[in-house]
């Protein structure tokens, strides 16, 4: 008797977690080039200010061109929103290119 219980509870969480619909995404690709970055410390400043915007997926800091990349979901996350969170760290952005995702 238990186990049926325990079997049935466990098939209807299966088919609960395989009904759930996965949230679509719209991943882009940003290349940025700021103005201001001097050390390792200036690097891991941008890429916290990014990471920690919701819908980031993942960025690359590289201090000594002045560049970075992230990946994030548009629909989380606008470009606008990741440019403010680094310049709110004292960091401008000079430029932008968005394309799409191709990692």
């Amino acid at each position: 008797m238990k186990r049926s219980i325990i079997l049935i509870l466990l098939a209807m969480l299966a088919t609960i977690s395989c009904n759930q619909k996965q949230k679509p995404q719209e991943i882009v690709r940003m290349e940025m080039k700021i103005e201001g970055m001097h050390c390792t410390s200036c690097e891991q400043a941008v890429a916290n200010a990014v990471v920690g915007t919701k819908g980031t997926i993942e960025v690359f800091v590289r201090y000594k061109d002045g560049y970075a990349v992230t990946r994030f979901d548009k629909l989380v996350v606008s470009a606008e929103d990741i440019v403010n969170a680094i310049e709110k760290k004292g960091y401008k952005v000079v430029s932008t290119k968005i394309s799409a995702d191709n990692p």
